[in-house]
């Protein structure tokens, strides 16, 4: 029976050319080093004729009732009936490998090209085409190739006609490449990436590999070139490769060169060899220089090198450039050493995605990630799941980010068994093969990945095998050789063949886990970096301190990668035009995981969530401690920069006012060094319950190709006592309370009175609401035990000397919960709450109020100025803030819980003419939205049609739960849970 090749991993390709880096024709070493880009390059970016099928079989190249598509783009995306499909772990269809649906969209794309360079070769450059693809010319075929997500290319020379040609491409939807390609993403179809000819003369570089070393003594370096030829025809002529190095001014520092051939040689031309001649067409050639600039990402100074191929008589035949950058990249000690220095790896995951294109990602947004990303304090990315577009490691490059380069290897849903099997092991080495050598030149990349959540088998063996060959200058990492054989259920030290990964790189590990491996290491050599920790969905990235406590403090923790970048939500829009993002089942698929792609530290629109603030002190590059009142111990914790750039300024604040503040434009402190510094205070008065801080900012100087001037690195605040107490605590004045009708008064303005609040509108950490197996989190359990519609069962009111009681008693599904409220003629409630032991731990301990909604201007004195939780409140600083009420929603694509503030000792809610004044230490969070109307919305648009009541509920809370990060991972600490116990809750209000 005739095998489909669709359905044939041992086919992974057809008359592609071999893999190589990005090597671009000039026409003179002038031109190359002045001009940006080769002009024998010529793009076939734009609008292609385009037709789809329902399957490969009826997919035919006779065609004239063309649609129009734009390329780059995913056909998902285009307004086609094919539409993207989300899916986590399980395969977007119900097939086993390697057969895949009978209904296989696949389109036939079509456009005329001409033969531009009828003299030279012309190739053709496809950088991405999801899933699969056959190549046409004049309808004749070309080619083929299952590699979606590493540059193919093809050689079209011999098959270009004078004058005017038809390309035509042929892509299928779903290929048995679909099976290692089941990444936790949206699946897309089509020409996603660019597609360009470009062309040579007849004898050319085949491949060129610079392999730029720093010495051990982290000044000179060594640089390697090596180098492979080609001719279309065979010629055993000799000719001359010479290489040339140059800084960023355009100086020249070395040049080097020696004879060879361009076609494979026979034995017998070996015999008599000159030292100056190298015999065949594979040409290596070493320099050792004596100072050289390093590449770093906090000053990622790249060097140019050219290569120049000249036949017997002088002629340029080729001439091709391309940039490198010197580093060292070394495993000692349980340490990753990137030029002599452990750096922490402050790293994320990242998908490509744009929330209107799907999988094209423009160089404007590529360039905006890069700067946010290093704003916030980053300075590593893991590609995930697959290779990226050359750009990106362009970009990289230059702005200057550490790169963990992934294969396009992910088979999640056969975890155990296509590692395993022979008739994928071609598809892997081809995968990693490519990967290596479409990359190996860009100064970014510290480590090669053998792919994610693909097991551990032979066929990984066979990949890491050849990165061990042919690269020593960087690291490898394969995620699942740490894992137990033949499951998934937690990373062990000894795994068979565990040390095939340089790297200890778990899965969302328990920081107790972490501390463990630290203290028994067994003799291995390797850091501990999670390739994916702290799940960032939704409402997230809870005890995001504590995992950056012990990747400080504990030799061995080196850092890790958060779990993701981007929300992979995808812009969509009601009927009455409003936006939306849309996520997994919004297309009907059958088969999907609902929010789960929901997970990004960022927006899609690259808004930064609460949490970014959070790493971005946690991530911080300058630590302040505090040595006594006055002075401050200042540590560059920069590896590779000192503090000519950076400013500092500090304040004295007073219950959040400036009292006292000065700045220092020109501290000196070298990288990983410090300074003590000494305040000048005069002296500091204060009420006697006043909360003194110390705020030290730090901010450049100047600007970047990345930040601004003034651009604000991070803070550092401290708790001080004043030196004199501005008089005595004065008592607080009492007011007449009296009870009518069940309400209470103060002479004629009725005093509001709250409703006891356990519940919140569950997080995805505290349960994804759509999915089954859900019965052991958190929110679940709230929801079974009714915590979400209390019944009130009693009510009284007392009035005692001016004392007005009120209890109530409320059931939780057959659970009795009492509430006992105090208000004293002071103004100041007091709350006992009576919570049954065996309940699940709470939520929140508090209450909530009514207030109207012309107060709408708000006024705090405690953490901000952005949402936080006791689990993530690091990156908020105590002062005093002012904003409105719509300024406290947060537009988490699944509505849930949202605008926590912690550590509050004062909040003001005012109209511009009255106010209501609570004191006391409490958290809030203000919402038009109550729980019920959250929980029960499932996409941000459908809020509009809710809150609509002329109040919004402002939670006043004793305690609120942490956020955690357990929608993939270990579940919120203890100590930031709330047990089911007793608790009482003071504040007093004014209004």
């Amino acid at each position: 029976m005739k095998i489909n090749t669709w359905e044939n991993p041992q086919f992974v390709s057809l008359n592609t050319l071999a893999p190589r880096p990005p090597l671009y024709s000039f026409d003179s070493l002038e031109k190359a080093l002045e001009q940006d880009q080769s002009a024998y390059i010529h793009s076939l970016n734009g609008s292609w004729n385009f037709k789809l099928f329902n399957t490969p079989k009826e997919a035919h190249l006779d065609l004239s009732d063309w649609d129009q598509i734009k390329v780059p783009s995913c056909w998902t995306r285009e307004g086609f009936e094919d539409l993207p499909k989300y899916s986590n772990v399980q395969m977007p269809f119900d097939e086993s490998y390697p057969k895949v649906p009978k209904h296989n969209p696949t389109g036939i794309y079509h456009r005329k090209i001409d033969n531009i360079w009828p003299d030279r070769r012309t190739i053709i450059h496809f950088a991405g085409v999801e899933s699969m693809f056959y190549l046409y010319l004049n309808g004749q075929e070309i080619g083929m190739s299952k590699a979606s997500r590493t540059p193919v290319e093809f050689d079209l020379s011999a098959y270009l006609q004078v004058g005017e040609n038809d390309l035509q491409v042929k892509v299928i939807r779903w290929s048995d490449g679909s099976y290692i390609e089941d990444q936790d993403h949206w699946r897309m179809a089509g020409i996603f990436r660019d597609v360009y000819l470009y062309s040579s003369k007849d004898k050319y570089f085949e491949d060129l590999f610079a392999k730029a070393e720093l010495n051990e003594d982290l000044k000179g370096g060594k640089l390697t070139c090596e180098v492979r030829l080609a001719s279309r025809q065979r010629d055993l002529e000799p000719h001359r490769v010479e290489f040339s190095l140059y800084d960023n001014l355009k100086n020249r520092l070395w040049t080097g060169g020696k004879k060879c051939f361009v076609s494979p040689q026979q034995a017998k031309f070996f015999d008599n060899q000159d030292e100056n001649t190298v015999y065949h067409h594979i040409l290596k050639l070493e320099t050792a220089l004596d100072s050289v600039i390093p590449w770093n990402a906090e000053k990622p100074y790249q060097y140019t090198l050219i290569a120049t191929l000249y036949d017997k008589n002088d002629q340029i035949f080729d001439c091709v450039k391309t940039r490198i950058g010197f580093k060292r990249i070394e495993i000692k000690n349980q340490e990753l050493l990137i030029n002599g220095q452990a750096v922490l790896i402050k790293g994320v995951n990242r998908h490509e995605h744009d929330e209107y294109t799907g999988k094209v990602v423009s160089r404007e947004t590529m360039i905006k990630d890069i700067k946010l990303l290093k704003q916030f304090n980053f300075n590593a990315v893991r590609n995930a799941h697959y290779p990226q577009p050359e750009l990106w490691y362009e970009l990289c490059n230059e702005y200057g980010l550490y790169v963990i380069d992934e294969a396009n290897l992910e088979s999640h849903n056969d975890y155990d068994t296509i590692c395993r099997d022979p008739q994928y092991a071609p598809a892997f080495l081809n995968r990693v093969m490519r990967m290596f050598h479409s990359h190996k030149n860009h100064a970014c990349i510290f480590q090669w990945s053998t792919g994610n959540e693909s097991g551990y088998g032979p066929n990984h063996d066979m990949a890491i095998g050849y990165l061990r060959s042919v690269d020593s200058s960087r690291i490898i990492q394969c995620e699942g050789a740490i894992h137990q054989e033949w499951n998934q259920t937690g990373p062990v030290n000894t795994a068979y063949h565990g040390m095939a990964t340089d790297t200890f790189c778990p899965m969302y590990p328990e920081i107790e886990g972490m501390l463990d491996w630290a203290k028994d290491r067994q003799n291995d050599p390797r850091p501990y970096m999670p390739c994916e920790y702290n799940h960032a969905m939704g409402n997230s990235n809870g005890s995001l301190k504590d995992y950056w406590k012990a990747f400080r403090e504990v030799h061995g923790l080196q850092g890790g990668f958060i779990w993701d970048w981007v929300d992979q939500g995808l812009a969509e829009y009601d009927q009455d035009g409003e936006k939306y993002w849309a996520y997994g089942g919004d297309y009907d698929e059958e088969i999907h995981d609902f929010d789960f792609c929901i997970n990004g530290m960022v927006l899609p629109d690259r808004t930064p969530k609460p949490g970014m603030y959070e790493f971005k002190k946690c991530a911080e590059p300058i630590l302040v401690e505090q040595i006594d009142r006055l002075t401050y111990k200042i540590i560059n914790d920069q590896y590779f920069s000192d503090f000519s750039n950076i400013a500092m300024r500090w304040t004295v604040e007073v219950n959040g006012l400036v009292v006292q503040e000065g700045s220092e434009a020109n501290l000196t402190i070298n990288a990983q060094d410090s300074l003590d510094y000494s305040l000048n205070l005069n002296a500091l008065s204060a009420p006697e319950n006043a909360k003194i801080s110390v705020n030290f900012f730090f901010t450049y100087r100047e600007a970047s190709s990345w930040h601004d001037a003034g651009q604000e690195i991070t803070f550092s605040q401290f708790f001080i006592k004043a030196d004199v107490h501005e008089g005595s605590v004065k008592d607080t004045p009492k007011v007449l309370l009296r009870l009518q009708d069940n309400k209470i008064f103060c002479g004629e303005q009725e005093i509001l009175v709250p409703e006891i609040n356990l519940f919140r509108a569950c997080t995805d950490n505290d349960t994804i609401r759509a999915w089954t197996g859900q019965e052991h989190k958190i929110g679940t359990q709230w929801l079974a035990a009714g915590l979400n519609k209390l019944k009130l069962q009693s009510e009284t009111f007392a009035d005692e000397d001016g004392t007005i009681i009120i209890d109530r008693s409320y059931l939780a599904k057959d659970k009795q919960i009492n509430h006992k409220m105090t208000l004293s003629p002071s103004l100041e409630f007091y709350h006992e709450f009576n919570i049954p032991e065996d309940l699940p731990s709470l939520a929140r301990i508090g209450v909530k109020y009514k207030i109207p909604k012309s107060y709408e201007y708000v006024q705090w004195l405690g953490l901000g100025p952005h949402e936080n939780y006791c689990d993530r409140d690091y990156g908020a600083r105590y002062s005093l803030y002012s904003n409105t009420v719509a300024d406290h929603y947060v537009p988490y694509i699944l509505p849930q819980a949202h605008g926590n503030r912690s550590g509050v000792n004062k909040l003001n809610l005012s109209n511009g003419q009255a106010s209501f004044d609570f004191q006391g230490e409490f958290e809030f969070s203000l919402s038009p939205w109550s729980e019920d109307e959250l929980i029960n919305s499932f996409h941000t648009h459908e809020l509009k049609s809710k809150g609509q009541e002329d109040f919004y509920w402002l939670n006043l809370d004793l305690k609120h739960r942490g956020v955690g990060s357990g929608s993939c991972g270990p579940t919120t600490r203890p100590e930031y849970c709330i047990p089911a116990k007793n608790y009482t809750f003071k504040y007093s209000i004014e209004s």
